[in-house]
């Protein structure tokens, strides 16, 4: 990804940055999408594969995309950005009430 944005801003201009940047969040959205489980069960699923540390909490509450964003922000677009206190990883969305997983 790093090496695309680099590339890019050599010939176009990049307006915005969009994906999934954390491997045990792909894996977990994914397991719960396409099997229908729930959050903690795919959970343990991806620690038992390997995808997610034993202690999860980087991935899951979303510190490690945002220092992830950080970094892309500052090569694509010449931003520093300062960490805000308030983030949403996977874990609290998941836990919101108005959030659904769709099913497939």
């Amino acid at each position: 990804m790093i090496r695309a944005i680099s590339e890019a801003l050599a010939a176009d201009r990049i307006q915005g940055v969009y994906g999934i940047v954390n491997g045990t969040c792909n894996y977990i959205l994914t397991e719960m999408e396409q099997r229908g489980i729930e959050f903690a069960q795919a959970l343990q699923q991806a620690q038992s594969a390997g995808y997610a540390e034993a202690d999860p909490s980087l991935d899951i509450d979303g510190l490690d995309a945002r220092d992830k964003i950080a970094i892309l922000a500052r090569i694509a677009f010449g931003h520093v950005l300062t960490p805000r206190k308030s983030r949403y990883g996977v874990s609290a969305t998941l836990r919101r009430p108005t959030f659904t997983m769709p099913t497939g």
